[in-house]
């Protein structure tokens, strides 16, 4: 196994931090909080579940989460509606306007983020980049209780 160095990992984390500031700084309009964002992009990329497992999958504790899915309920970007099969449990969906929101939020740090690849890096820098797409993925959801989903 290669050996890890602490200041490889400072760099890495360093340039991570830098990348996550700069594609909240590209928001158009900061009026949705990311918080709001990463439950909508949840159910988009997940599909409608329970508020328990939408939790788990934010990292958030379910009762945490009640005030930010209220929220998101009264601008009518999620809906809630009884599990068919246990109508004791509620099942979150994004509605349309709720995809619109999310939509419009993500386009503008997707088209920098586009920009950005295709003039400061080689062909080969940005298929390395997509490549680690998996990778980014497994460090995020490594030693937690929620296996990994993807959409």
């Amino acid at each position: 196994m290669t050996e890890i160095h602490t200041r490889d990992i400072a760099r890495l984390m360093s340039g991570i931090l830098w990348l996550g500031r700069r594609l909240r700084r590209e928001r158009r309009d900061a009026s949705i909080p990311l918080t709001m964002i990463g439950i909508m992009g949840t159910l988009y990329r997940l599909g409608p579940m329970p508020a328990a497992t939408l939790a788990a999958h934010e990292l958030l504790q379910p009762q945490s989460l009640t005030r930010t899915i209220a929220a998101l309920e009264r601008r009518r970007y999620i809906a809630r509606q009884p599990n068919p099969a246990d109508r004791r449990e509620i099942i979150l969906s994004l509605t349309s306007p709720g995809l619109q929101a999310l939509s419009a939020d993500m386009e503008r740090r997707r088209e920098w983020l586009l920009d950005a690849m295709a003039h400061a890096l080689t062909a080969e820098e940005r298929a390395r980049l997509l490549a680690c797409e998996d990778i980014f993925a497994k460090l995020a959801w490594y030693n937690m209780d929620v296996p990994v989903q993807r959409g």
